[in-house]
C-alpha cells in the first residue's frame, strides 16, 4: 500500500487524529514509529474500544505517573490512551510495543502490537473485517454474521502483518476475535433455538 492511500485510509478510523505536543518528543525514548504516529501522523481519537484521547493533554506522562503507582518499573510504559475497561494503553519505552496494563490484574501487560506502524496496518485490516458484518436476520439488533473463513482470513492477515499477534492467547487481537465470535455464536443460537 502506498503512503498517501495508506494515510487516506488511516485517517478514516476515529472522529479526529490527534498528535502529541511538539515538545514532548525528546523527553522519552521512542522508536521511528511512536515517534511518526504519536507526533507526525497522528493517531485515531478512538478505534473500536481503544481510545487514544491522552494523546490530548498538555503533557505525556508515564503510567506510573498517571495512575501514582509509586513504582519505577511503571515508567517504562507511556500512557497514550485507554480501552473499554479503563485500562491504560501505553507504548512499551523499552520494546516500543503497544499494550495495556489490566488493572484489573495488577497492571498485567497484555499485548496489542510490536509497534505503532503494526498496529495501523492491523486496525486497518480489523476495522474492513468488521465493516464487513452483516445482520442474522433482518430483526436482528447487531451486525454480527460473519463465515469463518472471513475469520480465519482475518487471523492469518493479522498474523502477516506481525506474527507476535497471537504469541499469547490473553493479546488484544485474539480477545477481540474471540470476543466477536461469541456474540455471532450467541446470535445464531437465539435464532436457531
Amino acid at each position: 500500500m502506498k503512503s498517501e492511500e495508506f494515510l487516506m485510509k488511516w485517517k478514516t478510523l476515529g472522529r479526529e487524529h490527534l498528535v502529541a505536543e511538539q515538545n514532548m518528543q525528546s523527553k522519552y525514548n521512542l522508536g521511528s514509529a511512536a515517534f511518526d504516529f504519536l507526533f507526525i501522523t497522528g493517531m485515531p481519537s478512538e478505534f473500536q474500544e481503544l481510545n487514544f484521547d491522552y494523546l490530548k493533554e498538555k503533557e505525556l506522562v508515564t503510567v506510573n505517573q498517571m495512575w501514582e503507582l509509586n513504582d519505577s518499573e511503571y515508567d517504562k510504559y507511556l500512557a497514550i490512551g485507554f480501552n473499554g475497561a479503563g485500562d491504560p494503553i501505553a507504548v512499551n519505552l523499552e520494546t516500543q510495543e503497544l499494550v495495556y496494563l489490566n488493572h484489573d490484574n495488577f497492571f498485567e501487560e497484555v499485548f496489542i502490537n510490536t509497534d505503532l506502524k503494526k498496529f495501523s496496518f492491523s486496525a486497518l485490516r480489523f476495522d474492513r473485517f468488521f465493516k464487513s458484518f452483516t445482520k442474522l436476520q433482518p430483526d436482528s439488533f447487531f451486525d454480527t454474521e460473519f463465515s469463518d473463513e472471513e475469520l480465519d482470513k482475518v487471523i492469518g492477515d493479522l498474523k502477516a502483518i506481525d506474527s507476535k499477534v497471537f504469541d499469547n492467547p490473553e493479546s488484544h487481537w485474539q480477545f477481540t476475535l474471540e470476543d466477536y465470535k461469541s456474540e455471532r455464536d450467541e446470535e445464531r443460537r437465539k435464532y436457531n433455538s
